[in-house]
């Protein structure tokens, strides 16, 4: 369900969120709830970025408010993503945390979340796995 690369480390770190589709309305609804166990010594600003892939741009893309000063920070936003339900098999959901940071905004930790794999008729809760994003 949750896809990791070789290059990946697993974390401790698990983030809270609820998936469901709604046929009626034509969207994929996310709640991102929390975050258990970060552990980074000096956090100064938080926040969780989503992206449906396999597109990368602005229409894509939703992002929570900035939390500071928190080993488990409490978003509890909901997000929504316009699509058919046919586009939301082939789709993929990138949850990153951030760190908020004035030269650049880089994902700390994130997960992927293959969306063909869940029945998201009805709300589906659970606490998803994040890894560490190493960059270059």
């Amino acid at each position: 369900m949750e896809i990791i690369s070789g290059s990946d480390i697993v974390s401790k770190s698990k983030i809270k969120l609820t998936l469901r589709y709604s046929v009626q309305r034509q969207r994929l609804i996310v709640v991102v709830h929390h975050i258990e166990e970060l552990n980074f010594d000096e956090i100064k600003g938080l926040y969780v970025k989503l992206y449906l892939l396999p597109e990368r741009h602005k229409d894509t893309k939703r992002k929570t408010q900035v939390i500071t000063t928190s080993k488990n920070p409490v978003f509890d936003e909901t997000f929504e993503f316009i699509l058919s339900q046919e586009e939301l098999g082939h789709k993929q959901l990138e949850v990153s945390v951030c760190e908020e940071n004035f030269i650049k905004n880089e994902p700390i930790q994130k997960v992927k979340i293959d969306l063909d794999k869940l029945s998201l008729v009805l709300p589906h809760t659970r606490l998803f796995n994040l890894v560490k994003s190493y960059h270059s």
